[in-house]
């Protein structure tokens, strides 16, 4: 079933309601989803949806920033806030994000986006690639059993890294594959 739009707009609410119990819980730090399958990864690649969180770069990262806003308004300094960022999804064009029509990684809406979480003080940023539920071997790298050599997956995640750390030099990342 399709998230209503009426429904995501009540999704920021809820992520101020958790970080409120998190602070609470003594936590001392937020980290906000954008990866693997989680509804904000989904909404990264919602070319065709219609409505306020489809379509454009600005539409499909809408409730993304909301939530991060929601959470760093609620928290304060009373605990950091960091996020876990899909760098693209490897999906092919048209059903993932961070391809191009070639089916090559493009990672220019990743800065994009990269550059708003800058702009929301989002110090850290812990990187990822594509979707190990799907097609773990491009998080994970592998030779076994694999539909690729792993050196081919470690250079895919190499040169990912690689291209948006330079791009950022002053934001922390953490690289999770």
């Amino acid at each position: 079933t399709l998230a209503t739009d009426e429904y995501l707009s009540t999704i920021p609410e809820m992520y101020s309601k958790a970080a409120t119990l998190a602070v609470e819980a003594g936590f001392d730090g937020i980290d906000v989803k954008c990866c693997h399958g989680y509804l904000f990864n989904e909404l990264l690649s919602a070319y065709n949806r219609e409505g306020s969180y489809g379509g454009s770069l600005e539409n499909r990262t809408r409730l993304y920033f909301d939530c991060i806003d929601a959470v760093k308004n609620t928290v304060g300094n009373k605990a950091f806030v960091t996020t876990r960022l899909n760098s693209c999804d490897c999906f092919p064009y048209g059903f993932g994000f961070g391809v191009n029509e070639n089916n090559e990684i493009d990672l220019s809406e990743t800065k994009q986006i990269i550059e708003k979480l800058k702009e929301k003080d989002i110090e850290l940023i812990n990187l990822t690639i594509g979707n190990p539920y799907l097609i773990p071997h491009i998080n994970r790298p592998y030779s076994a059993n694999s539909p690729e050599d792993g050196k081919i997956g470690m250079k895919r995640v190499y040169d990912v890294t690689k291209e948006l750390t330079s791009s950022f030099p002053d934001i922390k990342f953490a690289v999770s594959a």
